[in-house]
């Protein structure tokens, strides 16, 4: 009896805090992308609108396909080279026949595979921290916290151009995925409070519906949905595409 009286004022005190508790939202500034295209494959551009071109990828093997977590964003930048008018090249095949050789120059990858352009895939980093002490209420209204800190992760995406036939430097480019950049209605960026001022850290809401009993709240927030960050990836390639064109 004593523990179901205890259990209906766990419950009580429960949803009496959930009927109370509204959603705040938080918001980072958008970082700056670096685009830096040489004058070199801006030149070669110009007099080859539609070159050959193969995108290597982080630890990369000879094999043809491969089971990898990140084979979204390969498919997206490719999606992106194609509807651009690029030749794509295979990969796999791609990698292959740089495997199957004890040394290749770059003079010789050029004959072998008719490729012009390696975009490579430098770094993909999706656990990139953003940290604010700064929300919003329903109302818009800014509230700077003394004693709270909210971080929601980002990402950072960057390629390497390099131009085959005399192994030279075509660029480098770098694009940031900024979490929470505006006002919108994604779990994600909610934060609890209950009245002006008084807000209250993550892991007294549960706005994701994670469940608690896996005590996966706070990882909740380690996540970048697969579509918006598709989305980002596809852009940062238009972005790239239209640098060398300038």
């Amino acid at each position: 009896m004593k523990n179901k009286k205890i259990i209906t004022f766990v419950l009580a005190i429960a949803l009496l805090y959930s009927c109370n508790t509204k959603k705040g939202y938080v918001k980072f500034d958008k970082r700056s992308d670096e685009l830096i295209a040489t004058e070199k494959v801006k030149s070669f551009f110009k007099l080859n609108p539609h070159p050959s071109i193969v995108l290597r990828v982080p630890q990369s093997t000879s094999g043809v396909t491969q089971s990898d977590q990140n084979s979204y964003i390969y498919n997206a930048i490719e999606k992106e080279l194609v509807i651009a008018g690029f030749n794509l090249k295979d990969r796999g095949l791609f990698n292959q026949v740089l495997n199957s050789q004890a040394s290749l120059d770059y003079s010789k990858i050029k004959d072998l595979t008719g490729t012009d352009l390696i975009l490579e895939l430098v770094k993909v980093d999706m656990k990139v921290p953003y940290n604010t002490n700064i929300a919003y209420m329903k109302n818009d209204k800014q509230v700077i916290l003394k004693r709270i800190n909210y971080m929601r992760y980002g990402a950072i995406i960057e390629f390497k151009l390099i131009l085959v036939k005399n192994n030279e430097y075509g660029g480098s480019f770098s694009f940031t995925y900024t979490p929470c950049s505006d006002k919108n209605d994604n779990c994600y960026c909610k934060v609890p409070y209950k009245y002006a001022g008084k807000f209250y850290p993550d892991v007294k809401a549960n706005f994701c519906r994670i469940d608690k009993r896996k005590n996966a709240i706070i990882s909740a927030y380690d996540f970048i949905p697969q579509d918006d960050f598709e989305k980002f990836v596809r852009e940062g390639v238009k972005k790239v595409i239209s640098s060398l064109n300038q």
